[in-house]
């Protein structure tokens, strides 16, 4: 029985092998990143949460997250980011008359929400420095992201949380409630091995996250 590792086999693990290699090989320079992570969707995408673009300032992009109707734009966001600001949230309705133009003939026949987010390599809930460090380490994990938030809480929108499959778990969410919460829904994505969306109601506001299975690359086992 031999075991062969098929990294890279599926589009989307190329993809976001490519976007770390480009993470990795940025962390000697200064030059500014963002990555732009579809992070909620409705009715026809042709990406689905958890697809990925990394942008560069002098102009290199890896990886996609429509068919080529909202990247451009999505760029420009990251030029217009004032250096406080380290993320947004964008969303695009190709259903609506007067968006018609994003999904012309490019398989965007829905509504996307897309988080802007500053990547900054010294930070621990970095999202790109948690799944490589899960390729790595060839095990599983979850991390959390906060795309939506509404009324006065005390929560920012990107902000992270993470789970390690080992059951290790790391925040930068100050709410103590939705960090025990988010702690029995990761576990739960990690068990059904399944990305999930929660809405969180406190009595000040309300928080959406969305809770993304980092899965590893299949092995394929050839007898003989």
């Amino acid at each position: 029985m031999i075991f062969v590792n098929i990294t890279g086999f599926s589009n989307n693990m190329k993809e976001i092998n490519s976007i770390i290699t480009s993470f990795v090989d940025n962390q000697h320079n200064n030059e500014e990143l963002f990555l732009a992570t579809v992070v909620n969707v409705q009715g026809s995408t042709y990406r689905q949460p958890g697809a990925r673009m990394l942008i560069t300032t002098s102009g290199k992009i890896v990886g996609t997250i429509s068919g080529g109707c909202l990247e451009n734009d999505v760029i420009e966001h990251t030029r217009l980011m004032t250096t406080d600001e380290k993320a947004k949230i964008i969303t695009y309705d190709t259903n609506a008359e007067e968006d018609i133009i994003w999904g012309f003939g490019l398989g965007c026949n829905g509504v996307v929400d897309i988080l802007i987010e500053r990547i900054y390599h010294d930070d621990p809930l970095n999202p790109l420095g948690f799944i490589h460090q899960c390729l790595s380490d060839q095990q599983p994990g979850v991390i959390a992201s906060v795309f939506s938030v509404s009324g006065n809480i005390n929560v920012s929108l990107g902000a992270h949380f993470t789970l390690k499959s080992d059951g290790f778990v790391s925040s930068n969410i100050s709410e103590s409630v939705i960090n025990n919460a988010l702690i029995k829904d990761a576990e739960l994505v990690l068990k059904n091995q399944s990305s999930s969306f929660h809405k969180y109601q406190l009595s000040s506001g309300e928080v959406s996250v969305f809770i993304e299975l980092i899965q590893l690359p299949p092995n394929l086992m050839i007898f003989g």
